[in-house]
């Protein structure tokens, strides 16, 4: 195991969302020896991966939010996790309580 420790490197973008980057990597197939790669949550917070790379984000914690894409709305809870494959999309709040 290369890091197993908090992720301390947030993300906050311009809507106030914050976001913690789990993983990144720049190429594929990605080179995950150990001491080939830096630490992932230290990469510049873009909204694209880079050509050929790869990002995922930790999206729901707790409480609920909606991804709104072009002609549909994909409601997610505690637990989901959406892989979000470069499509035009906004998250939206409509709940009561705080999304995390």
């Amino acid at each position: 195991m290369a890091i197993d420790a908090e992720i301390t490197n947030l993300k906050t973008g311009a809507s106030g969302s914050t976001v913690r980057h789990v993983w990144n990597t720049r190429e594929t197939p990605a080179d995950i020896r150990v001491g080939a790669f830096d630490d992932p949550g230290a990469e510049p917070h873009i909204t694209p991966p880079p050509a050929n790379g790869t990002r995922f984000a930790v999206i729901v914690l707790e409480g609920e939010i909606d991804m709104d894409i072009d002609d549909e709305t994909v409601h997610m809870k505690a637990g989901d996790v959406m892989i979000q494959r470069g499509t035009n999309h906004a998250w939206c709040n409509r709940g009561d309580a705080t999304g995390r």
